[in-house]
Parts: C-alpha cells; sequence; structure tokens
C-alpha cells in the first residue's frame, strides 16, 4: 500500500523585507515531511526529515535567522 499523503503544502509562516515575501512550506512525502523556504514563490532550499517535530524546529530556526537579518514579520499561517 502507498504512503498515504497530501501533496498540497501548508505554509508556516510568511515574511517581509524590501518589497519581497520569504515562506516556509511543509508538506507530507514518501520519506517524511519535507520543508521548503521560498522566496517570492522561489525555492531556496529544502530539507526532508523523518517526522514533523523535526521539521517544525528546523522552520523555527530558519525563521528567527531571517529575521535576524532584517525580514519583519511573522505572519503565522500555521500552528
Amino acid at each position: 500500500m502507498p504512503f498515504p499523503f497530501d501533496p498540497a503544502p501548508t505554509t508556516l509562516w510568511t515574511l517581509t523585507r524590501d518589497d519581497k515575501l520569504a515562506s516556509c512550506e511543509i508538506r507530507f512525502v514518501p520519506i517524511g515531511v519535507e520543508a521548503r523556504i521560498l522566496r517570492d514563490g522561489k525555492l531556496l532550499h529544502a530539507r526532508t526529515f523523518p517526522n514533523g517535530d523535526d521539521t517544525l524546529k528546523w522552520a523555527e530556526a530558519e525563521r528567527v535567522e531571517m529575521l535576524a537579518k532584517g525580514w519583519s514579520g511573522p505572519i503565522v499561517t500555521a500552528k
């Protein structure tokens, strides 16, 4: 039986800086949970984790790092 996953991503947060948007999306994939960091809709980088807890910790660390670099927000869209 194939792994039941939903290919539609969920946006965790969105930040802004200089009329640009950065966001973090997560989605279930057959090998775990993938997190993607996008800038203006273009993929910057992605990581896949075996579970959601690790994915959320990484996404939060990325958000904190971007805030330290001058991005503003957060516009949190999911918990």
